[in-house]
């Protein structure tokens, strides 16, 4: 059987791993926004232009 400590250990490497992830994943998302926020910003200028 397990101790509470060992259970606990494996329990913050898990956390560890998943938090790891969750950064990894943000910035991802960071790299796509910031493409469609320039496709937003051309689009805007484009569609101000033929006004």
């Amino acid at each position: 059987m397990h101790s509470v400590l060992g259970l606990l250990e494996a329990k913050e490497s898990t956390a560890r791993e998943w938090v790891e992830q969750a950064r990894e994943e943000d910035s991802r998302i960071a790299v796509v926004l910031e493409e469609a926020e320039r496709t937003l910003e051309r689009l805007v200028i484009a569609r101000e232009a033929v006004m």
